[in-house]
């Protein structure tokens, strides 16, 4: 996933897989990567370990959609 090519309906599909989606890794990738759906990336954050969503938080290398519910989430 680490890979800004992959187009916006394959990283659905790996979305729609749970086995993959519920990978930290994968959850994570899939959040920073712009090319990702707003709302799979957003998704993603409730697998992503709390370090890298403070990361994000701080606009750390993700879209302000992104960082914006990472905040979010922080402040629970």
């Amino acid at each position: 996933m680490k890979n800004a090519l992959s187009g916006p309906e394959l990283l659905k599909q790996v979305a729609e897989r749970r086995e993959w989606f519920q990978r930290p890794q994968v959850a994570q990738a899939l959040a920073r990567n712009p090319k990702c759906p707003p709302e799979v990336a957003v998704r993603a954050l409730d697998y992503v370990p709390i370090d890298a969503v403070r990361q994000m938080a701080k606009g750390g290398g993700v879209l302000p959609h992104v960082a914006q519910a990472a905040r979010k989430k922080v402040i629970k």
